[in-house]
């Protein structure tokens, strides 16, 4: 059935005579509100939920957002996690999120390998898609999803990918200085993206499997500072001259059963599995407007 919605804000009449202050009902109104439904609730599920929990009260947005819908596998834990985060409903089937005409837009904030269908399927249902990055874990995938997009548009359909970083005030600072022509021409690029997740006691979770998340540390950490460098300068990478790649724990414990506590640390008791991701990847880069990074 229809999901429930939230009835629109109340507002304070603003200064301006009662002529302002009926157009903006109106206005308001007409802004029908934004409802999204999110797949995925592991810890980029709840890094969504919290973002879309704190938007309406951080930013004055055009549109009231209403948290209809969450989907993940397991249906107990799944509806726990609705009501910790403020879902009105949970399912188990992404393919009823995504069909239900009570949603606008679609979030997908599952492992790589799932992305590619996920997100053709909600746009051919005329859902708005923001996924979570990398977009895709091979080639064909992110072909096949680009092409959906373009058919979408066609169609009024918005695709968004999460580079979050592109929000930072620093980075939009130095994006507004760019644009203004502040720093002059860009020669070179340097960009590092360090974390310290992923040492050798992080189990043997799907990241670490290229089968499913395609790439290690270049699609979940270097897939924002190319990202960035491609923001900030308004230019493409059109070249890369040389790369390395390097798996450094090749070998990883397997962590426990699905759903069991501890999955940040191994617990395999001594049973390991063998990594077939990246831990790094350094290139370089040409810039299309002649620069390096």
């Amino acid at each position: 059935g229809p999901l429930p919605q939230r009835s629109p804000p109340s507002v304070a009449p603003p200064r301006g005579g009662r002529g302002f202050f009926r157009s903006s009902i109106q206005e308001m109104l007409v802004a029908k509100p934004l409802r999204v439904g999110l797949i995925g609730s592991r810890f980029m599920g709840k890094a969504h939920s919290n973002a879309w929990l704190s938007s309406g009260r951080f930013f004055d947005l055009p549109r009231d957002v209403v948290m209809s819908a969450v989907c993940a596998r397991d249906p107990k834990a799944t509806a726990a996690f609705a009501r910790r985060w403020g879902w009105a409903v949970s399912t188990t089937s992404w393919r009823e999120l995504v069909g239900n005409p009570e949603i606008d837009l679609v979030d997908i904030a599952t492992p790589n390998d799932l992305h590619a269908e996920q997100a053709i399927v909600a746009l051919e249902a005329g859902r708005h898609v923001a996924c979570e990055k990398p977009l895709a874990g091979t080639l064909e995938e992110a072909t096949r999803m680009r092409d959906a997009a373009i058919a979408a548009k066609g169609r009024g359909v918005m695709t968004f990918v999460w580079f979050n970083y592109r929000r930072c005030p620093a980075v939009a600072f130095a994006h507004q200085l760019v644009r203004r022509g502040r720093l002059g021409r860009i020669y070179h690029v340097r960009a590092v993206y360090l974390q310290d997740w992923g040492g050798p006691e992080t189990p043997l979770l799907w990241r670490f499997d290229a089968a499913r998340a395609g790439s290690g540390a270049h699609g979940d950490l270097n897939a924002h500072i190319v990202d960035l460098a491609r923001f900030l300068t308004g230019e493409e990478i059109v070249e890369v001259s040389g790369a390395i790649e390097k798996t450094f724990i090749t070998e990883r414990q397997l962590p426990p059963a699905e759903g069991a506590r501890g999955t940040k640390r191994g617990t395999g008791r001594g049973r390991t599995g063998r990594s077939t991701v990246d831990d790094c990847v350094l290139f370089i880069g040409h810039l299309s407007g002649g620069g390096v990074a």
